[in-house]
């Protein structure tokens, strides 16, 4: 039996990210920031108040990186949490972590995480209930030992930590449980689909559909609707109800 919590933040896991900048002298700033989010492939955006030292530098610099923390710098991370650079000007010198200039925007990559996101400010959303930095992410760098084979990041090795809402604690990442995309094929699909029985005038369509709903639809020789349950971006089909004819 569940029982009533009252209004709190309940989303779990949240990230933690490590917010990097300069301000008008130079001086490197990261502040800990957990609210944040790939809004598009090449967009990141960030629920950021207006008085944060890091909202400061990047109007002015126009761009700043975003670094997964991890199990590593784990004090350092909540170190960054912890101090506003609005009060300690040294903030990051006091972290002793070390950074570069990124060669592409006007911000610092920290050295010791094992992935950054450089960005520049796209836009800065400003509403009644809302404020948020968005930036377009124009390169990820992330150290070679987190990499795979294939040259993809390896969330294993990553050891990347997760804040806790609840509690307020640190969490390693941990084992994969399921591949996307493929854990749900044995259950329906549901999304809507037109299909009639012709000539085949979506080929490419028909054969994702057929390798994805055979062993659970039944297809009949007259006009009918399917349902199908994947949001899939990589499948050739965008609109909610296509007609295909077979």
């Amino acid at each position: 039996m569940k029982k009533d919590l009252g209004i709190v933040q309940a989303v779990f896991p949240m990230p933690v990210l490590m917010v990097a900048s300069y301000d008008e002298n130079g001086v490197p700033d990261v502040m800990n920031a957990a609210w944040g989010m790939i809004s598009k492939p090449d967009q990141i955006t960030l629920y950021l108040s207006e008085p944060h030292k890091t909202v400061k530098n990047i109007r002015f610099s126009k761009a700043f990186t975003v670094s997964l923390a991890d199990e590593a710098h784990v004090a350092e991370a909540d170190f960054f949490g912890m101090a506003s650079g609005n009060n300690m000007p040294d903030k990051f010198e006091k972290s002793g972590l070390t950074q570069t200039k990124s060669s592409r925007v006007n911000a610092p990559v920290v050295e010791e995480f094992p992935l950054a996101i450089e960005c520049e400010l796209q836009e800065i959303i400003e509403t009644e209930h809302s404020h948020a930095i968005v930036g377009k992410i124009v390169n990820v760098m992330a150290d070679e030992n987190v990499l795979d084979e294939e040259g993809k990041v390896d969330p294993a090795k990553l050891n990347a930590v997760i804040f806790d809402n609840f509690r307020s604690g640190y969490y390693k990442v941990g084992d994969k449980v399921a591949q996307a995309w493929d854990a749900g094929k044995k259950l329906r699909f549901d999304a809507c689909f037109v299909i009639r029985l012709s000539n085949v005038r979506f080929p490419c369509f028909l054969s994702i559909l057929k390798q994805h709903t055979t062993e659970h639809l039944q297809f009949f020789p007259v006009l009918c609707k399917v349902t199908w349950k994947s949001a899939n971006p990589s499948y050739p089909f965008c609109p909610s109800t296509q007609s295909a004819s077979f």
